[in-house]
């Protein structure tokens, strides 16, 4: 019982975000304030504290996840690690959708349920892509864009603890993300639900990770490596919200995309 109590309650987050929607998608979000937020400054009021962090995710990342993750990369075929990338996006798409609506971008919200709803009928729950030839490209949509598609700056960088850089609009998010995904919603108080968050959450690291081996790499030859990563996030982070919006002079584009470009798939309505 309470584990459908707690259940219905989620679902109920997901109703709301869903009819909140509807009047944000009602009134026109205007570019110029997104492009505004996606370039606000981000300052560093913590870089005491974030150093001491980043030091540590370094050590980590020295000595565990760059290796786990360049395992990953030479000792898994092609084939699998194309079924753990699909997976793993796969479950990625009702948060998408959610935010997609939030944003006011209704047309992306269909492409992100055409591919859902065909992936998991035709490409066996995610397993395999048949949306993307099929006119349903993958993207990605999450509540700290969501902010900052409706003007919000994105505040103080922050390093967090493994999950490495972020900002205080992003932290909110993901926060939220979480609460909302109706992924987490409906598999929690299980110990199947339990593995599969955590084999998810694990698997989005080392899948990540792996994807920036290169450009971190480059990165530590950087004479301040810590300024080097918080300016990279902020790129990348700006590139992300915009969606294709036209970028302020002297705005740089995304610092890792001559590293993924294969990785890379354009999105409905703009590029990522």
């Amino acid at each position: 019982m309470g584990r459908m109590l707690r259940l219905a309650a989620g679902l109920r987050i997901v109703l709301v975000a869903v009819f909140l929607s509807a009047g944000l998608a009602s009134c026109a979000t205007q570019p110029e304030k997104t492009v505004a937020a996606a370039e606000a400054p981000m300052p560093d009021p913590f870089i005491g504290v974030n150093k001491h962090i980043f030091a540590f995710n370094d050590a980590v990342d020295t000595m565990l996840i760059r290796p786990v993750a360049y395992v990953y990369r030479e000792a898994t075929p092609r084939p699998i690690k194309g079924i753990v990338t699909n997976f793993l996006g796969h479950l990625t798409l009702p948060v998408t959708i959610i935010n997609d609506l939030l944003q006011g971008k209704p047309d992306q919200a269909k492409i992100a349920f055409g591919r859902l709803f065909l992936n998991t009928i035709v490409g066996i729950g995610g397993l395999f892509d048949v949306a993307t030839p099929a006119g349903f490209p993958m993207h990605r949509e999450d509540m700290g864009q969501t902010f900052a598609v409706h003007g919000a700056e994105p505040g103080p960088y922050i390093v967090l603890p493994i999950i490495g850089p972020s900002s205080t609009r992003d932290v909110f998010g993901r926060v939220i993300d979480t609460v909302i995904d109706p992924v987490s919603i409906s598999t929690y108080g299980s110990n199947a639900g339990q593995a599969l968050r955590i084999g998810r959450t694990v698997g989005d690291g080392i899948v990540a990770r792996e994807r920036l081996i290169e450009p971190l790499d480059a990165l530590r030859e950087s004479i301040d490596y810590y300024a080097a990563v918080r300016s990279a996030y902020r790129q990348r982070r700006s590139q992300e919200i915009r969606d294709g919006l036209p970028k302020a002079d002297g705005v740089e584009g995304d610092p890792f995309a001559s590293f993924e470009t294969e990785q890379k798939t354009p999105k409905a309505g703009g590029s990522r």
